[in-house]
């Protein structure tokens, strides 16, 4: 026995009625369908894109926040400089810990010229902002390198 139908159960509850719950012919229309006479516009509705996951908008707001927040907090430390007992971050030394990470993640896979692309794109971490000059991360790499096997070669043998 049907008590309500869904539009009353809607008007009753006080929801609105979302792209989920329109007829399928309204649907059809925003997929690319013909339009159909008497079908809706769904431009005016909350119904999400297509390629776009459950949850989607929820980690593109908490993307947004987050970022605001870092902007936030760089502008502070910019403003009144690095906190006491923060120490302020040597490039040079960061960019030594960028090359240990990369060689124990892709041991043996990567060359001075691609971890120098990486390091100019900023896709290793720790970050260094502006990135180092070629010539003196090169100098950098072939240290930690010389470094990196020398340890290798005390763990095995």
């Amino acid at each position: 026995m049907k008590l309500f139908s869904r539009r009353s159960a809607f008007s009753l509850l006080g929801w609105q009625r979302s792209a989920w719950a329109q007829p399928a012919r309204a649907v059809a229309t925003a997929s690319g369908g013909r339009k159909q006479p008497g079908a809706r516009s769904t431009a005016s509705t909350a119904m999400p894109s297509a390629g776009v996951a459950y949850g989607s908008r929820f980690w593109r707001v908490a993307e947004q926040v987050e970022k605001s927040q870092q902007e936030i907090r760089q502008a502070k430390v910019a403003a009144t400089g690095p906190a006491p007992g923060e120490e302020t971050p040597d490039p040079e030394g960061e960019t030594r810990k960028q090359i240990q990470r990369l060689f124990r993640s892709l041991p043996g896979h990567t060359s001075a010229t691609t971890a120098f692309m990486l390091h100019q794109r900023g896709a290793l971490e720790p970050k260094v902002t502006p990135p180092l000059a070629q010539d003196i991360f090169e100098d950098l790499y072939k240290e930690e390198r010389a470094q990196h096997f020398g340890k290798r070669r005390a763990e095995v043998g």
